[in-house]
């Protein structure tokens, strides 16, 4: 059985963007963390990711946000999932996060 928001990214042309990707594990006060983030952009319009997302993250929690951001948020114990999406210069940009303990990740 697939983790919601494991197989999010199908339907749009992605573009990896150059420098975009980060992964860190933090160790400290004895809780360690990891964070896994990427950003990537498609010349599809937003409303057509958004749409995409609606359906494939249907379980995650939608909103709206300032200059006209989207965000969709799923969270499990310590485990959170985030995909944010904005238009920005003609083409759409979507941000990835995954962010708990690294057994979580």
């Amino acid at each position: 059985r697939e983790e919601p928001g494991q197989a999010l990214l199908e339907p749009v042309a992605l573009e990896p963007r150059h420098g975009a990707r980060v992964d860190v594990d933090l160790d400290f006060a004895a809780k360690r963390l990891r964070v896994l983030a990427v950003e990537m952009e498609t010349p599809d319009e937003a409303e057509k990711v958004i749409e995409f997302y609606r359906e494939a993250a249907a379980d995650f929690v939608f909103s709206k946000k300032d200059h006209g951001r989207v965000q969709f948020r799923w969270e499990h114990g310590n485990l959170q999932k985030i995909v944010g999406i904005v238009e920005k210069g003609g083409k759409t940009r979507i941000s990835l996060a995954h962010i708990g303990e690294p057994e979580a990740n």
